[in-house]
């Protein structure tokens, strides 16, 4: 709210000064309009003294933006669908006569309907939206045959009668009425206002009127009622307007104002202060019969009924209130009793009420709603006049800018890649308002914690890794208005469900002895996970699967003993720097090669032959053996081979040392060689064990170690025992939602030949299968599955069979989960001292965490470190911060030690947040490593200039890197940009700044074939990267543009999805 002044001297003076220049002038000049005060008042003109209230509105109606006469109640009962009936308190010669007059003001009239029925009747109407629809045509239709302008909502029972327990489901219901309301008024140019309680009564949802209606009134008075005490005290008053300024547009905001005060009977010792006339206390039964003892109103205009007391003593000045307390005694006698009742009055004048009205106004308020007009002192006009002449009102807001998100959006982005996790960079770009973000994948809850946290009109930038749901969609919520700009750098590697290979395509077989090329599209190095069938083989014969650019190893994974034997088997496999993997067949057939998902849990090389019983005895019928796959305590997975059987039975895999599951790893026929993917737990000798209940040769290809699934013993999780019919699909509770759960998926006594499909139940099914079997065989496969939110997943057969999952392991979210809070000092232990580290429990046992570190109120300008605790505090930073006290937030991901834990240090007093996104193995995290520091090194050293670009040497060719890039000491505002330097520099930025502004973003970038990444800062800076990991299970590319609001050609609303 902005004032050219507030003197009442100067504005006398000013008239003075116009009048001798106007005299000196002479008459002869052009006459101009005089000047008029801003309308900075509403009021409402009650039904009881509409004489006075319309004589006194339409006096002074230059002062009003609008009036409310206050002439209709809410009842129960009517034949409206409602169940409403509107009563109208005034007679129709009197509403005729009193429009007339109040028209001829030319001010909008918007009348107010106040709630005179039952306890929650009216909560019970809007609770209906069929009865909430039509109440909203019944005020359309009252509002239109009056000929008004809008209407006021008196609506009161809530906050006074219905109980407090109510309005929860209330405010609900009320929002969505008050919103249809708005609609339907607002469609034919008419308004809608509501007079409401102060601040505490959260019931009317104060942000949606703010939004939905043209004005709000709060009826900032009745602070005391039941016991002697000020109307409206005038701090409350200030603190009131303050409040709702955060939730209602000044221009739409009128505080209330009272024109009346109360008189009441006074207590002393908690009783009414009643004596004799010896001053002692007495009952009120010692008082003669009719002795007035009720509280009164007191009209400002009729306060000398209590100032002319005799003896009144009258207090401007107590309590600070700002309001006139008198204090007065009267004898009553008769019936031979006398007492002496004493009284205390609070009461409003000219002076009290233009106070507030300047206060409010003074305070931001669009002005002042006077309860009532008509019953005022009418010495408040001139000097309430007088103020008005030098206001200036806040003015609605311009159009809004199409590229800013409204508050409370919801933003959808679509990345192409469902079931996944993508990274990249979330810019908040010139906010409007102070704010943060949160993003989670769209089929989710939004979580309480925040991705990113920005000022007004400072551009900021976050490192986000988010899951996408099951159409490749994440959500970002904007809690300030801003523009958003998403930059996507990475994504996990490959989605379920994509068939890389298909011979049958081209009608020509893989020769005997031959070899094809699989092109993928994971990143460099990488392991993927996928099944290869072989069809119509024209001999016996095996499969071996490896990196093309390695020597092909001496193992197997499929397993063909005839001529025509259509055989299946999973495995997974290291891709080339190309992204490709080679597949050999000695035996000429047609292969077919489904990706089941990429596996950045698995750390595959070329596999390895660690079990080979052909050399020696085979284990015998129910025996078991001991295979030593290497690391101890770890997951290793690999194909197990079952080699000339010689009775038809199954395997099992599992832990030495444990109980021996029910479940199965291979399934076979007498003579059969059968081989079959697992994952498996080793025990503290690095063994596992295998079991067998026919006597056979056994296999053991070790493909590598799966850190990033948590396998257990196998658990059988569906046995459908009857035939599930053909063409139907099954739900499996794989007990951990939105995760990737491995296992072996059997088929049993198939009654024809056909196929099996496994997927997340809210995802369409893919085209590709987990098994092929023909009649009556039985058969297993290794299958890696997404499941659903619900922890679900779905299997569908073409055939009628038994269909049995085995469960071996689990691997979390493919990176990203819902985001939990581990660390807030603001909830317990105050804050990090400088220097001080604090210990964080993640529950992730020598893993790589990641989430935000927030740094919350620094006392000074400093940084954070983070690091496995067991391990020595790098020279690295996380975070920067600057001593303004502003909230600063960075991605990061650190190694936990053997207790699960990390540390923090910041170098400066501050409040840390800890919001914990989740685990992986996909990267290992380890001690971060300074590779650029252009103050005194690694790499070049000196101020890179404006549009200068510096190459960073990661040591890590054709990987993808992720770490800290921090700018410092930076001349101007400027961004920066970071690429494979042998790829085009793309226009996406990883980083905001403004000049001399330190900032930090955690990013994910490839490297070119060298192992550089190159980054160019638009303005003159120092430039720092500290690296965290190198890893191939991440694919990162370029930074794509995927969304950026200033392109758009709307804004967003709020509560929007776009």
């Amino acid at each position: 709210m902005a004032r050219t002044g507030s003197s009442r001297l100067a504005v006398v003076a000013a008239a003075i000064v116009g009048a001798v220049v106007a005299c000196m002038l002479g008459g002869g000049g052009v006459a101009s309009a005089a000047p008029a005060p801003t309308p900075i008042l509403t009021g409402w003109l009650p039904y009881w003294s509409t004489a006075a209230s319309v004589g006194s509105y339409t006096a002074n109606a230059d002062l009003f933006t609008d009036v409310s006469p206050f002439w209709y109640s809410a009842v129960s009962g009517g034949a409206n669908p409602s169940g409403v009936s509107i009563v109208e308190r005034i007679g129709a010669a009197d509403r005729e006569w009193a429009l007339s007059a109040l028209r001829s003001a030319g001010k909008p009239i918007i009348p107010s309907i106040n709630d005179e029925s039952s306890a929650r009747f009216l909560a019970g109407v809007l609770a209906d939206p069929a009865r909430r629809t039509a109440h909203v045509a019944q005020l359309l239709d009252l509002t239109t045959s009056r000929g008004f302008d809008g209407i006021d909502l008196d609506y009161e029972r809530f906050a006074f009668s219905d109980g407090q327990a109510t309005w929860p489901v209330t405010k609900v219901n009320w929002a969505a009425f008050v919103t249809e309301l708005a609609a339907a008024f607002h469609a034919r140019g008419l308004r809608v206002t509501a007079a409401v309680p102060t601040s505490p009564y959260y019931v009317y949802d104060f942000p949606t009127l703010g939004r939905e209606l043209d004005g709000v009134r709060v009826m900032t008075y009745d602070y005391n009622v039941s016991a002697a005490g000020p109307i409206a005290p005038i701090d409350w008053v200030r603190r009131e307007t303050t409040t709702m300024l955060q939730m209602v547009p000044a221009y739409k905001l009128m505080m209330g104002v009272p024109v009346y005060g109360r008189d009441w009977l006074r207590t002393l010792n908690s009783a009414p202060y009643i004596t004799d006339l010896a001053g002692r206390q007495i009952p009120l039964s010692s008082c003669p019969a009719g002795t007035p003892t009720a509280t009164k109103a007191v009209t400002s205009a009729n306060n000398d009924t209590v100032l002319s007391k005799p003896g009144v003593v009258v207090d401007r000045t107590v309590g600070g209130y700002d309001e006139v307390r008198a204090r007065y005694q009267e004898t009553y006698s008769g019936g031979g009793k006398t007492c002496v009742i004493y009284r205390e009055a609070w009461l409003q004048d000219a002076l009290t009420i233009t106070d507030r009205v300047q206060a409010v106004v003074d305070g931001g308020a669009r002005g002042a709603a006077l309860w009532t007009v008509g019953g005022e002192d009418a010495a408040q006009w001139e000097p309430i006049r007088n103020y008005a002449y030098d206001v200036i009102p806040p003015l609605p807001p311009l159009p809004p800018d199409p590229s800013v998100v409204a508050a409370g959006t919801t933003t959808r982005i679509h990345t192409s890649s469902p079931r996944s996790t993508v990274m990249g960079n979330l810019t908040a770009v010139n906010p409007v308002a102070a704010g943060h973000l949160r993003a989670w994948p769209c089929d989710q809850p939004m979580p309480e914690t925040s991705a990113a946290n920005y000022s007004v009109a400072q551009s900021s930038s976050a490192f986000v890794t988010v899951a996408t749901d099951g159409s490749g969609d994440f959500c970002v919520f904007n809690s300030g208005a801003t523009r958003l700009v998403w930059d996507q750098s990475a994504t996990t590697a490959l989605d379920a469900g994509s068939r890389l290979l298909d011979t049958r395509a081209t009608g020509a077989m893989v020769p005997s002895g031959g070899t094809v090329v699989v092109r993928t599209s994971v990143p460099a190095a990488a392991t993927i996970l996928g099944t290869l069938t072989v069809l119509d083989p024209q001999s016996a014969g095996h499969t071996t699967v490896w990196p093309c650019s390695q020597g092909r190893p001496a193992t197997s994974v499929n397993n063909v003993t005839a001529p025509g034997q259509r055989t299946v088997n999973s495995t997974a496999v290291t891709t080339d720097p190309d992204g490709s993997f080679c597949i050999y067949s000695s035996m000429a057939a047609h292969l077919v090669w489904d990706a089941q998902r990429g596996a950045p849990e698995i750390q595959a090389g070329a596999s390895q032959r660690v079990l080979d019983t052909r050399a020696g005895e085979p284990l015998a019928a129910e025996g078991e053996l001991r295979v030593h796959a290497g690391p101890a305590r770890a997951t290793v997975a690999g194909n197990l081979t079952v080699v000339a059987p010689q009775g038809s039975g199954h395997t099992t895999v599992w832990t030495c040392g444990e109980q021996r599951p029910t479940a199965s790893t291979n399934n076979f026929v007498v003579g059969e060689t059968t081989p079959n993917f697992a994952v498996v737990r080793t025990d503290a000798a690095g063994d596992f064990c295998v079991y067998s209940t026919a006597q056979t040769h056994l296999l053991w290809d070790q493909a590598g170690a799966a850190p990033g699934f948590e396998a257990g013993s196998p658990v059988r999780l569906l046995d459908s025992v009857a035939p599930v019919p053909a063409g139907a699909t099954i739900r499996v509770a794989a007990g951990v939602p939105n995760a990737t759960v491995v296992g072996n998926l059997t088929v049993a006594s198939a009654q024809t030949a056909g196929h099996t499909r496994a997927f997340p139940c809210d995802a369409p099914p893919p085209a590709t299968s987990v098994n092929a079997f023909t009649a009556g065989e039985t058969t297993g496969n290794f299958a890696a599955i997404r499941t659903d939110a619900g922890g679900e997943f779905c299997v569908y057969t073409a055939a009628t069979a038994r269909l049995v999952w085995d469960q071996v392991a689990a691997t979390p979210a493919t990176l990203a989960g819902a985001p939990v809070r581990l660390l807030d000092t603001r909830t317990g232990g105050g804050p990090v001292t400088a220097g001080e580290v604090r210990r964080v429990s993640t529950g992730a046992l020598g893993s790589t965490v990641f989430g935000r570190l927030t740094v919350v109120a620094p006392s000074a300008a400093g940084h954070t470190t983070v690091w496995a605790c067991d391990q020595p505090m790098p020279a690295t930073s996380t975070s920067n911060f600057a001593a303004d006290g502003r909230t600063v937030g960075n991605f990061a991901a650190v190694r936990t030690d053997a207790a699960g834990e990390f540390c923090i240090l910041s170098s400066a007093s501050a409040h840390l947040v800890w919001d914990q996104l989740g685990r992986t193995e996909g990267f290992v995290a380890a001690q971060p490593e300074r590779r650029l520091d252009t103050r005194v090194g690694p790499g070049p050293i000196g101020l890179v200039p404006a549009g200068g670009t510096v190459v960073i040497a990661t040591g890590a060719a054709s990987r993808t890197v992720l770490g800290n890039l921090t700018v410092t000491e930076p001349q101007g505002a400027g961004h920066l940009r970071v690429w494979p330097c042998d790829q085009p520099m793309p226009t996406a930025s990883v980083a905001n700044f403004a000049a001399g502004e330190t900032v930090a973003n955690f990013l994910a970038v490839p490297t070119d074939p060298s192992g550089s990444i190159c980054v160019y800062t638009a303005a003159p800076a120092h430039l720092l990267f500290d690296q965290v990991s190198v890893t191939a299970g991440i694919d990162a590319h370029a930074p794509a543009r995927i969304l950026d609001t200033r392109m758009l050609a709307g804004a967003l609303s709020p509560g929007a999805v776009s």
